[in-house]
């Protein structure tokens, strides 16, 4: 008689969902060879039968490389030796094989794999592969490790009390043969903020020295998990069959689209992609395996790819091997769903456009704690602090900016109307004060470019030790001219209210000062002048509803040529009081002129002056 356990056991013991796999018996009984693995196993579990026992030598098959589990408890076991199953009498343990087992009976000889423990990471073996899982916690309360719960964690719980998430990352670390798992609510106290300051100051080492990444790319919570049911022709390329020729000859063919971007249909919208969080985490890994509803998704340095693409797929819906790839030579892996970004040959240029396009992906990603906006991203700005010194360039890091690429990267603007946080967060001329889509507006390589704006200093004062983290205050000095502007509405009919983008306000004039009515230039006037053809008009972008304004002061911080014409960018200011020279950034202003001479003219009329920003 066998016990339903066991019947079920031996019915799905090819499929590792259905007979419980204790784990890949290389990695539970270390040795040199098969055979002396084999006797050692023997040695330690005398009741422990391989199934080479009872068939002709040959290669093994995958039921041979495993260790099988029975029940989830002795209680169980026990009962069902008692019934009189034979093959749990065959399989009787005794306590001298437990004593023998230190790897079985440090979880507990019934559930290798069917339970869990915390474990402090410095008791593990440097040589020891983990995996590391990205997830999204959703609205309800997930387990997680406090005061309370360490003691029961590290002796040990059930992996099905588990949300389904968590559950299926043990399963796929279980086929892989990986024995630690990394899950951050689970691994991070959550009542000692101290704890979490500490742990999110070294996330660049947990992901990085990790050996793999698992997400769950479709689950909207912990209960939805990385497995999904689903219907493989979604996935799958249509096969059309075409006629070629006028015999009535027909082959197979595959739609152009479907081979160059049907992938991406089944990528948009997973909600982790939206989670700010987990941008980090897939930079850092050296490998991510994605879980979403309709296919898999892989990324690491040398490929990313997809089950509709198994090859490979790159971000510009091209599918071309990593060595043929333009930035193939990046800091950074590419991610199979960042935008195109500018490259360099200039390998310090290069690493400040890819922080820049990491800067553009990451910017209007959700957060569930507004304030974690520069904390979510502190671990790539270690690594790319790194990297700065590496290159023998250090640079500071300020609330999301590099100190040595100001004044060019202040020039940044959003897509869409901005949202400033309820809390300070960062001063208002870094991208991180604000969160909606942002741009930087990076200078063309190689091409002429004039500078109006110079940084005479700037600064940020930390919360906490970590500088790459959350910031109390911070500023920036610069010098140039700063005339005060005045602008106007762009009608657009159809009783249409302007909102905060570029195309709805125009510059009508600029003046010197803001009391002063003397040396006013207008757009009409300025255009009047052959000489000055405005082929578009001077314009401002706000960053949020709240800052829109009629007048305000603009610094021009740049020119280059743009097509057929110059384009001056710069910042709109707002006085942080009427009687200070300290000002605070409300958006960016931009000017399309003729030529060099003509932008050179526009702002030589205005006396430079030095203010600070904040």
């Amino acid at each position: 008689m066998l016990c339903d356990i066991c019947k079920q056991g031996l019915e799905g013991i090819w499929d590792p969902t259905k007979s419980k796999r204790l784990g890949n018996v290389a990695e539970l009984f270390d040795s040199d060879s098969d055979s002396s693995r084999d006797a050692e196993l023997a040695r330690r579990m005398p009741n422990i039968r391989f199934v080479k026992e009872d068939i002709e030598t040959g290669p093994k098959l995958e039921p041979e490389l495993y260790v099988f589990g029975h029940h989830a408890s002795y209680e169980s076991f026990k009962q069902s030796m008692d019934r009189g199953c034979v093959m749990c009498n065959r399989f009787r343990p005794t306590k001298k094989d437990e004593e023998r087992n230190p790897k079985f009976k440090e979880l507990g000889y019934f559930s290798v794999f069917t339970r869990f423990h915390l474990i402090e990471g410095k008791s593990v073996n440097s040589d020891k592969r983990y995996a590391t899982l990205s997830h999204h916690q959703g609205p309800q309360p997930t387990p997680g490790l406090s005061a309370d719960t360490e003691k029961s964690l590290k002796q040990g719980q059930l992996v099905e009390t588990l949300p389904k998430t968590f559950r299926d990352a043990f399963e796929v670390i279980e086929r892989m043969g990986i024995r630690y798992l990394w899950i951050d609510s689970l691994c991070i106290y959550e009542d000692l903020p101290e704890d979490r300051h500490a742990e999110i100051s070294v996330m660049n080492e947990v992901y990085r020295n990790g050996f793999l990444n698992i997400a769950a790319l479709g689950a909207g919570d912990d209960d939805a998990g990385c497995f999904f049911d689903r219907d493989p022709r979604e996935v799958a390329a249509t096969i059309l069959d075409v006629q070629v020729s006028a015999d009535g000859k027909r082959e197979p063919h595959i739609f152009e689209f479907e081979n160059h971007w049907a992938w991406r249909l089944t990528l948009q919208g997973e909600p982790l992609l939206s989670r700010a969080w987990f941008l980090q985490e897939r930079l850092l890994a050296p490998r991510t395996l994605m879980f979403g509803r309709k296919q898999v998704f892989w990324e690491c340095r040398e490929a990313v790819a997809c089950e509709l693409h198994p090859n490979w797929a790159t971000s510009n819906d091209r599918m071309s091997p990593s060595g043929t790839r333009p930035w193939s030579q990046s800091h950074f892996k590419m991610l199979i769903n960042s935008g195109f970004r500018r490259s360099s040959d200039d390998p310090r240029r290069r690493l400040l456009l890819e922080w820049c396009g990491i800067v553009e992906n990451y910017a209007n990603l959700d957060l569930s704690q507004p304030g974690d906006k520069l904390v979510a991203l502190s671990a790539i700005a270690k690594e790319t602090q790194a990297k700065w010194a590496q290159l023998g360039a250090p640079s500071e890091y300020l609330a999301g900016i590099w100190k040595h690429s100001l004044p060019e990267t202040l020039i940044w603007n959003l897509r869409d109307s901005g949202r400033r946080p309820s809390s300070y967060r960062a001063p208002s001329w870094s991208w991180a004060s604000v969160d909606g889509r942002a741009n930087i507006q990076t200078t063309w390589e190689g091409g002429p470019a004039v500078w109006f704006a110079s940084v005479i200093d700037a600064g940020v004062v930390s919360v906490g030790e970590d500088d790459t983290a959350e910031v109390q205050s911070g500023f920036v000095s610069l010098r140039g001219p700063l005339p005060f502007a005045e602008v106007s509405t762009v009608d657009r009919g159809f009783g249409v209210q302007p909102g905060i983008r570029q195309e709805d306000w125009y510059i009508k004039s600029l003046r010197g000062s803001q009391d002063n009515e003397q040396g006013v230039i207008s757009l009409e006037d300025f255009s009047k002048n052959d000489e000055h053809t405005v082929t578009m008009a001077w314009g401002v972008g706000f960053d949020t509803v709240e800052d829109i304004t009629k007048q305000f002061f603009c610094l021009p911080i740049r020119a280059q040529p743009w097509g057929e014409v110059w384009d001056v960018a710069g910042l709109a200011l707002a006085r942080q009081d009427d009687a200070s020279d300290v000002y605070r950034r409300i958006g960016t202003v931009y000017f399309y002129v003729r030529d060099e001479k003509s932008v050179r003219e526009l702002f030589g009329r205005f006396p430079e002056t030095t203010i600070e920003i904040r």
